[in-house]
């Protein structure tokens, strides 16, 4: 069944399109994941569901009105596999209801999850990684370590992002960013070595300021890293454990800039230990944390730049 030629999968896909953020393909692909499951165990097409839930919602009869509730109830008894996928399996579920304006009324059970540490690696199983890639694996996996950029952000960098510091020989080096989930550019860093196997892949290449750096969709770069991960045994050959892109990059980056103890003094900017929670939120893109979080105590680019090179001995993988 390709679900892509149903009209209610087409108003589904639309709607979550307009979302503030918008849907990556790899979460539109878990989403069709997840739903298949209901079908296959339905054993109805897409349309039909929605043609059949119309009709009931007309009802005098609650039980009929309320067939579809039953069903999914049911459907998380019977569900062969981990309650927790059960559970965000009908999460899907009702998401295709709504964007489909025959809303589900009922409550999805939310059983407790097992969660696995997430593993954050060490220097040493980065450089195992990088030196196990070609050039552009290898640049892509130092720039998620050193920046924690998110993988739709990473793809979409243009050589326009980096060009003025990058060719000047700057350090660390300024890169322009867009984030799509929260509609806003950012400013973050890379160290000396981050730059290094970035020129390295970009040797001979010749970009202009708006080609992509990394010819590569997101799902290639989460696949490369769940591969990398593997190949040095930090990560089962399937991707599940508790290390991931998030953990190569994001989580790591901000564990750093979290620990790492810096001095400011310039102004109404006075830092003498830990950097505050909101400027490392600016720096990843997080939306700002705590008291901290008002707009006057957001510092210009050139104090974030002195935050992240004092970092730098931490941040840096060699």
């Amino acid at each position: 069944m390709n679900l892509d030629e149903f009209e209610s999968i087409k108003r589904w896909k639309a709607a979550l399109g307009k979302r503030k953020g918008g849907m990556s393909e790899t979460t539109w692909g878990e989403y069709t994941w997840g739903f298949q499951q209901f079908l296959n165990w339905l054993k109805m097409d897409p349309d039909e569901i929605i043609s059949e839930r119309i009709k009931d919602m007309t009802s005098t009869d609650f039980i009929v009105r309320g067939r579809f509730e039953d069903l999914c109830d049911k459907f998380y008894k019977e569900y062969p596999r981990k309650k927790t996928t059960a559970s965000w399996i009908l999460r899907v579920v009702q998401s295709f209801f709504k964007h489909n304006r025959s809303r589900l009324e009922t409550s999805i059970p939310t059983p407790e999850p097992v969660r696995k540490n997430d593993i954050i690696p060490t220097n040493e199983q980065i450089q195992r990684m990088v030196q196990n890639e070609n050039a552009r694996n290898a640049a892509i996996i130092m720039v998620f370590a050193e920046t924690g950029l998110p993988p739709d952000t990473l793809i979409n960098l243009k050589y326009g992002d980096i060009m003025e510091e990058f060719e000047n020989g700057t350090i660390p080096m300024k890169i322009n960013a867009y984030r799509n989930k929260v509609k806003r550019d950012f400013v973050i860093f890379l160290c000396d070595d981050g730059v290094y196997y970035l020129r390295r892949h970009l040797i001979g290449k010749n970009l202009g300021k708006d080609d992509l750096i990394f010819q590569i969709g997101e799902d290639g770069v989460l696949d490369m890293i769940k591969k990398a991960g593997a190949r040095i045994g930090i990560c089962e050959p399937t991707g599940i454990s508790g290390f991931r892109s998030y953990t190569l990059g994001r989580k790591r980056v901000q564990t750093i800039l979290e620990s790492v103890r810096i001095k400011i003094d310039e102004g109404p900017y006075k830092v003498d230990g830990t950097i505050p929670v909101n400027w490392v939120d600016l720096l990843l893109c997080h939306k700002p944390r705590g008291s901290q979080a008002d707009a006057y105590s957001r510092p210009p680019e050139h104090i974030l730049r002195s935050c992240y090179a004092q970092a730098m001995s931490q941040l840096r993988v060699f």
